[in-house]
């Protein structure tokens, strides 16, 4: 095994060497926790031995661009904060095999534009790619079923996501701060709407929701400022009840409309208007304003 590798039997403890391209030896089974964290590795290749990765094994590694997966290579278990602050980081390819990807996987990953999940992942934790900035595209695979809390927490440049058909689960705080997105629309399987799952979606005009919503949270879509229309697959008389103690507009401040968009700002809402004075709500048998 090279020098620039502590090892025992099989798992990786401590990567020893200066950085740069790094391959990591086959026969290797475990990436240890803390393994490469704070390296000044610039690109790592993980052989198709491995099956776990560890807690922090790669966090913080500032000059890491490039992570790939070989063939053949995948890992049964990753473990939370794998990749966390990898700030050099811009696309993420998971490997197959995969269900989850755990909590802090890719969070604050400031330069990662894109992320490419594998079928077969079921469930995206906590944080798994909160303030990732520069994400532009992530694809969610169509056997997922739940998105945790604060999942994709100030993923400020995401412009369009498609949630697939079979999700059921949206945690709170889960798209909150995704100012970039336009057009939304939840599945038929998400039968709740929790706290501030979509607020300061600044941007947002159009909002599409199944019939079969059987709760809205206050605050769960609060801050949209330039919300305009709401197509409900119900009835009016079920949208009035669903959204009796919701409200669309709950906000103390107004932003400041910048070339990209809008952004948080300090002027108080009660001394100037912003946005649609009203919202559309087209329901299967009639159109409201609210």
């Amino acid at each position: 095994m090279p020098s620039e590798f502590q090892t025992e039997g099989g798992k990786l403890l401590k990567y020893l060497g200066e950085g740069g391209a790094v391959v990591i030896p086959r026969g290797i089974t475990e990436i240890g926790e803390d393994a490469f964290s704070h390296s000044r590795v610039v690109s790592v290749s993980i052989p198709d031995t491995v099956e776990r990765i560890g807690r922090f094994a790669f966090a913080e590694c500032k000059e890491l661009r490039e992570v790939e997966f070989m063939e053949g290579c995948h890992p049964k278990e990753l473990v939370e904060a794998a990749f966390l602050a990898c700030s050099a980081l811009e696309k993420f390819v998971l490997p197959a095999g995969v269900k989850a990807v755990p909590q802090h996987f890719l969070c604050a990953c400031e330069a990662l534009k894109e992320v490419v999940l594998p079928e077969g992942i079921e469930r995206i934790e906590g944080d798994a790619f909160s303030r990732c900035f520069a994400l532009k595209s992530i694809n969610f695979p169509q056997t997922l079923r739940v998105l945790e809390g604060c999942a994709l927490y100030w993923c400020k440049s995401l412009r369009e996501i498609k949630l697939p058909a079979g999700l059921e689960e949206i945690g709170e705080w889960c798209f909150d701060g995704c100012g970039g997105l336009r057009t939304l629309e939840i599945p038929q399987g998400v039968t709740r709407i929790p706290f501030l799952a979509f607020a300061q979606c600044f941007n947002l005009k159009t909002l599409i929701l199944p019939k079969g919503l059987k709760e809205i949270r206050d605050g769960a879509f609060s801050d949209n400022y330039a919300l305009e229309e709401i197509r409900f697959g119900g009835s009016v008389r079920a949208w009035k009840k669903l959204t009796e103690r919701v409200t669309f507009h709950k906000c103390n401040y107004i932003p400041r409309k910048t070339a990209d968009g809008y952004e948080g700002g300090n002027v108080n809402r009660k001394e100037r208007k912003f946005g649609p004075e009203t919202i559309s709500v087209v329901c299967s048998d009639g159109v409201l304003k609210i």
